[in-house]
């Protein structure tokens, strides 16, 4: 998950999930060559993208954690993917 400390981490799914250890955190400019959850794709996710998750060359899923009000503020660059996901 790359969060960018938009919302309250009292309150965020994300940050609980993390506290929780079921997810980690990324880092900026670290990339996912899995499935990316965010609000710049351009399709649905779906049960095709199995293979991209968990297949036999799967590389995992990853969410942006931020904001729709400050989408511009996020470096859509440093954290791409070849397969990106609303």
């Amino acid at each position: 998950m790359w969060d960018f400390g938009h919302c309250d981490p009292r309150r965020c799914s994300g940050k609980k999930l993390s506290r929780l250890g079921l997810i980690r955190e990324l880092r900026i400019g670290s990339r996912c060559r899995g499935v990316v959850l965010t609000p710049q794709g351009s399709q649905f996710i779906s049960p095709s993208d199995r293979e991209f998750v968990d297949g036999e060359n799967g590389s995992g899923l990853a969410v942006v954690e931020c904001s729709w009000a400050r989408l511009e503020e996020i470096p859509w660059r440093k954290i791409a993917s070849p397969h990106e996901r609303l």
